[in-house]
């Protein structure tokens, strides 16, 4: 019996060693090896990603379009973002700029921006955006955004929509306190009071529209010029001002002298429609060009003008307008003249316009 008592003893002392190694072995031991966490990293980009957009395919006559060119790229990567101001035609480049670039996380975006406005009504092409780069490792390449295309609407297709008629409620019977008669003989008799107002009122404001005409192009461009004299030059913004406004003046006085298009033609589509006028002589033609890439240099590729190159553009729009007014000059009879040359002295030809 001793000798089994003891046997026991140690088979209960055998295992109580087997499950105290278990037990450590599972505390201290090496952790069971774990499965692969699955690759965080995120999909390979494309080096560089060009994007155009607009904040509006659609719009009606005057509303304001935000056309924007955005590049994403590599840091560290040289990037050429085209200019493409001068090749938007049928809106009216008001205002231009591009934002500083961001950087984050390896990457660079930068953006370019265009403010337009349209003031005819039908389908336009924004240009293609072709942008060249080369990459931290040498390779260069070029990436392109597709054209956009932009509607433009009339507003008055707004007006008297059927909407404007909803929610009536159903017409309803009424006792009437006259005769039926009466009533259309009544109804006559203020249709033909209201006709006879309505035309003598109308008449009037004919008279009075006939007695106020329209200023003429010449006498409207002398005045804008004049106005653009008095624009504080030493700064950026006040260059730029300048720029777009006589761009937009002699533009504006081409169109109403000629019977162009021409604030909503690029520089090149009015150079071309230039070539047709028969009162525009060759050397109008060649001072037109230059002043337009003037303008254009100033207005879309950010160039800051010596004080000589803003003389010359003015003087060359002051110019075109002297040599192509009207022979029967309105302002001879009122007594204007045109505005002083760029320098403060009278232009050549200046004084009352014979």
């Amino acid at each position: 019996m001793l000798g089994i008592r003891i046997t026991s003893r140690a088979l209960v002392a055998w295992a109580r060693a087997l499950l105290l190694a278990a037990v450590l072995a599972a505390c201290g031991g090496a952790p069971a090896p774990l499965s692969p966490a699955p690759d965080a990293t995120p999909a390979k980009r494309d080096p560089v990603e060009v994007e155009a957009q607009v904040d509006s395919a659609q719009a009606t006559t005057g509303d304001q379009i935000l056309f924007s060119v955005r590049v994403d790229t590599q840091t560290g990567a040289e990037i050429s973002i085209p200019e493409v101001g001068a090749d938007i035609g049928g809106f009216r480049v008001i205002d231009m700029g591009r934002d500083e670039p961001v950087e984050s996380l390896g990457r660079t975006v930068m953006r370019r921006w265009y403010k337009l406005r349209a003031d005819i009504v039908g389908s336009y092409v924004l240009p293609a955006v072709e942008v060249s780069f080369k990459l931290p490792d040498g390779t260069e390449g070029k990436r392109k955004a597709p054209e956009i295309f932009v509607e433009v609407k009339t507003v008055l297709a707004a007006e008297g929509a059927e909407q404007d008629i909803r929610g009536l409620k159903r017409l309803r019977a009424v006792k009437r306190p006259f005769p039926v008669w009466a009533v259309y003989a009544g109804g006559g008799l203020l249709l033909v009071a209201g006709s006879t107002t309505a035309l003598w009122i109308h008449h009037r404001r004919r008279r009075g529209l006939a007695g106020a005409p329209l200023v003429p192009a010449h006498v409207a461009a002398y005045a804008e010029l004049d106005r653009l004299r008095q624009l504080d030059l030493s700064t950026s913004e006040g260059i730029r001002a300048f720029f777009f406004g006589i761009s937009a003046a002699l533009r504006l006085y081409l169109e109403r002298r000629f019977g162009l298009a021409a604030t909503d033609m690029t520089s090149e589509q009015l150079l071309v429609a230039a070539r047709g006028l028969p009162d525009l002589d060759r050397e109008n033609r060649t001072r037109l060009e230059s002043f337009l890439r003037g303008t254009d240099q100033v207005k879309f590729a950010d160039h800051a003008p010596a004080d000589t190159e803003v003389e010359a553009v003015y003087e060359a729009a002051l110019k075109v307008v002297e040599t192509t007014e009207p022979v029967e000059s309105v302002a001879a009879a009122a007594g204007l003249t045109p505005p002083a040359g760029a320098g403060g002295l009278p232009a050549a030809g200046a004084g009352e316009i014979p």
